[in-house]
C-alpha cells in the first residue's frame, strides 16, 4: 500500500516541469531544485515515514503490558499489582490500551 502512494507521490512531483534534471532560477533569483529530485527525496521521506511507523506500531503493540494473560511476557510488573485489586477499573484502562494496539497492528 505503502509502495503504491509513494508511485503516485513520486510521479505527481517528479512530473511538474516534466521529470526535470535541471535546476532553475526563479524571478527572485533563489535556485530551485529540480522536480526530479524533490520527487526522489519525498518518496524517500515517505517510505522513511512508512518504516518507522510500521516499526513503532509493532514495537507498542510487542510491548504493551498483558495483565489478563496468566503468563504475561512484557512489562508484568507494571500494572499486574494494581489489576489485581481493582479489575474493574483496570479492564476500563486497558481498552483503550487494546484498541490503540489493534490500530498500531494492523495498519
Amino acid at each position: 500500500m505503502q509502495v503504491g502512494f509513494s508511485v503516485v507521490i513520486f510521479v505527481l512531483l517528479a512530473s511538474e516541469d516534466g521529470f526535470s534534471r535541471e535546476w532553475v532560477v526563479d524571478e527572485q533569483g533563489i535556485s530551485r531544485a529540480p522536480s526530479l529530485y524533490n520527487g526522489a527525496f519525498s518518496t524517500i521521506a515517505f517510505l522513511l515515514g512508512a518504516i518507522t511507523s510500521i516499526v513503532s506500531g509493532f514495537l507498542g503493540a510487542f510491548t504493551q503490558p498483558k495483565p489478563f494473560d496468566p503468563y504475561p511476557d512484557a512489562n508484568p510488573g507494571t500494572l499486574n499489582e494494581p489489576c489485581e485489586r481493582e479489575r474493574d477499573q483496570c479492564k476500563a484502562l486497558y481498552l483503550p490500551a487494546v484498541l490503540l494496539g489493534l490500530y498500531c497492528r494492523s495498519s
